[in-house]
């Protein structure tokens, strides 16, 4: 059974409460006022009964517990270091990539300079080796060479050698000769085999020559990788601001150190602002996004800005406290909650240049309900 039903059922019960407590006043009242009295009585009773629902069927929403909020954006420093200027004021108008604290830079400098050498060094071992491989290359080449006349050396001399022991066979050489043969064939063997050795030397020396040539191409990748990260931490020494907008007071001054993350400064990107406002959940049951809002704040008295509702917060603010309520226990006292609605301004009034996060508001919504 809901509320209306009930509402409906308890007026009679009040109503005739209210009568017998009229006539027992009669003798002090005439039963006009007594009536009269009793039919107000009986009407506040239901307008907090029915109240709520008085409420939700109005066609405007109206609340005070309204904030102007906006996009803070926390300007820290991505390095440590010790403040050299700080080139901008407390409150000042900057825009996106201007400069508004500067670190000490002969560290990153010196930084910098070190790995351009380091990355130097590497880049000139790399073209060593290059060179090495381009010469290792023609030392293969002539191995190879010198193994194919070995061969060609060592195929002649056994021919000869055959030839000998032939001749000796029909004792129409001289033993002397055939030694000589055999000898010459023994030499040559030797030769094409030391050949073939230094060819397989030469190939294990560009194999290795290879290997410290990639690992020359990795050391040049990560030196200049450190050369990249010391230029980045060198424009680091510059802090800008990421955005357009308004500084709040600065919170460093020259000479202070920082170190990486702290924050110099806080910007509202002004005039991009919206509103929060906090209605009872008893109000929002016909709100909808794209419904029209009309907002005042004190800073602009007699301007009355214009927007409509972008969303409507998910949970109720109470929900959102840093001690959410427990009403698991104990006694419970009905207590209407809060939820926030975002509301976007409309771009190009009058007057939002004068809007400033944290002011409060007068939010009022066309519910059309």
């Amino acid at each position: 059974m809901d509320e209306t039903s009930v509402g409906r059922q308890r007026a009679p019960t009040i109503l005739r409460v209210l009568w017998l407590f009229a006539q027992r006043l009669r003798g002090r009242m005439t039963a006009t006022i007594c009536l009269l009295t009793a039919l107000c009585l009986a009407g506040v009773v239901l307008a907090l009964d029915h109240g709520d629902h008085l409420v939700a069927s109005m066609d405007e929403q109206t609340t005070d517990d309204a904030y102007v909020r906006a996009d803070l954006v926390s300007i820290a420093s991505h390095i440590g270091g010790y403040v050299e200027s700080v080139p901008v004021a407390d409150n000042e108008r900057v825009e996106a990539g201007q400069t508004v604290a500067v670190i000490r830079s002969d560290d990153y400098k010196a930084r910098l300079d070190a790995a351009e050498a380091d990355l130097g060094a590497a880049q000139a071992a790399a073209e060593t080796l290059n060179e090495q491989a381009v010469l290792q290359t023609s030392h293969i080449s002539a191995a190879e060479a010198a193994v194919r006349q070995a061969e060609a050396n060592l195929i002649q001399t056994r021919l000869e050698y055959s030839r000998q022991r032939s001749l000796a066979t029909d004792g129409t050489t001289s033993r002397r000769a055939l030694e000589e043969a055999h000898a010459a064939e023994q030499r040559l063997t030797a030769a094409r085999d030391q050949a073939a050795a230094d060819l397989t030397a030469a190939e294990q020396m560009q194999r290795v020559i290879q290997t410290q040539a990639e690992q020359a191409r990795n050391t040049i990748a990560s030196k200049r990788a450190g050369r990249d990260l010391a230029r980045i931490d060198l424009g680091y020494t510059r802090i800008t601001s990421p955005v357009s907008g308004q500084l709040s007071s600065r919170t460093i001054l020259p000479g202070d150190y920082v170190a990486p993350g702290t924050q110099v400064a806080l910007l509202a990107p002004l005039p991009q602002v919206w509103v929060i406002a906090n209605f009872r959940e008893v109000q929002i049951a016909h709100m909808r996004p794209g419904q029209a809002v009309s907002l005042t704040v004190d800073s602009a008295p007699g301007v009355v800005f214009h927007g409509t509702v972008d969303s409507l917060g998910p949970v109720s603010g109470a929900l959102l406290a840093l001690l959410p309520p427990d009403n698991a226990t104990g006694n419970f006292t009905k207590v209407a909650q809060r939820f926030p609605v975002k509301i976007i301004l409309r771009p190009g009034q009058r007057g939002l240049d004068r809007l400033r996060p944290g002011m409060s508001a007068v939010a009022t919504v066309a519910t059309g309900k």
